[in-house]
């Protein structure tokens, strides 16, 4: 493979992110090709590209558009597509999916970053003894802020068409369910959800969820997800707390984890020689650029058929997603 030809689909926050994520990787491997990418409209026909062998199709659409972009671009001979997450937004739709047969790579960044791991390889080498829970929380204000400002401009996710029947599930309770999965390392028993639509734009978006999950031993994992939490920006924590040692991780200081040892607590930061995401030295952190990055960066390799390391795929999304729609 001399080069990889990238199309995106989609022009807004999401397709910038990942046009940025795609330079960077250009400038860390330069010999790739990475080829500047060709931005789509919404309702490009995708037969009508004639994909290469090395060409890419990466997803930044609406979330209803996903499940179909991934079908289309399938029979249109794409080799490999990149969606954002969600990939679908209800069972319906994962139902059709269940017959993609091309690796598909989902853009759940938060589980490529450093902290979460080098949190998992703690996990799998005994270092925090047996897990007991994993809890937690991501919080934003935006629904409550609008609410508040009397905003009632509509937007894109205002139409199921587009969005989907849901808001806080399908955007963030997606990247919380995605990431206490992967930390486990196994499929809960039982899945309770709980919603709420205080503060809602539109009556289907719902704007706060409480998730909790029962796993075998015995162990529990709690999670407040929320758009509605006044005050906050984006904050997401992640705490598992183990028979021996406890670890903290959260979003706004990406590259440390914070580990409680009885009553003595150490930091842990992220070595400046860490080839993760952008490659930046720690606490310059790209934020969810570190996530594309990663994930780019593992697939590109699957495609130049060099070795990798496992990144969020179709069938990990599937596990989530149909946790949270039968919930």
């Amino acid at each position: 493979m001399t080069s990889i030809e990238s199309y995106i689909l989609g022009s807004g926050a999401a397709s910038k992110a990942i046009q940025k994520s795609l330079a960077i990787l250009d400038v860390q491997n330069p010999s790739w090709g990475i080829e500047k990418p060709k931005v789509l409209k919404r309702n490009q026909k995708l037969i009508e590209l004639s994909p290469k062998k090395n060409s890419v199709l990466i997803l930044a659409n609406p979330h209803a558009l996903h499940s179909d972009s991934i079908k289309e671009a399938e029979r249109a001979g794409f080799s490999w597509v990149i969606s954002e997450k969600p990939a679908a937004v209800s069972l319906e739709q994962l139902k059709t999916l269940e017959q993609v047969k091309i690796p598909v790579a989902v853009f759940h960044g938060y589980r490529q970053t450093w902290g979460i791991q080098t949190l998992k390889k703690m996990l799998e080498a005994g270092e925090l003894g047996s897990w007991i829970s994993i809890e937690g929380r991501y919080w934003q204000s935006s629904a409550a802020a609008k609410k508040l400002l009397g905003d009632t401009k509509k937007i894109w996710k205002d139409d199921k068409a587009l969005s989907g029947s849901y808001d806080v599930l399908l955007d963030l309770s997606t990247h919380w369910t995605d990431l206490v999965l992967f930390l486990a390392g196994e499929a809960p028993e039982k899945f309770a959800l709980w919603k709420s639509y205080v503060n809602s734009n539109s009556e289907h978006r719902d704007t706060h969820n409480l998730i909790s999950m029962e796993f075998s031993k015995n162990r529990r994992s709690f999670g407040s997800v929320s758009k509605t939490a006044h005050g906050f920006g984006n904050d997401l924590e992640i705490h598992v707390i183990g028979e021996k040692r406890s670890v903290s991780w959260a979003f706004m200081n990406p590259d440390e984890l914070v580990i409680g040892e009885g009553g003595k607590k150490t930091t842990l930061h992220r070595p400046d020689n860490s080839s993760f995401g952008s490659e930046q030295y720690p606490f310059h952190s790209t934020g969810w650029l570190e996530g594309y990055v990663e994930i780019l960066k593992q697939y590109f390799l699957q495609m130049r058929g060099e070795a990798f390391t496992p990144y969020p795929n179709l069938k990990d999304q599937m596990a989530v997603l149909r946790r949270l729609f039968e919930s």
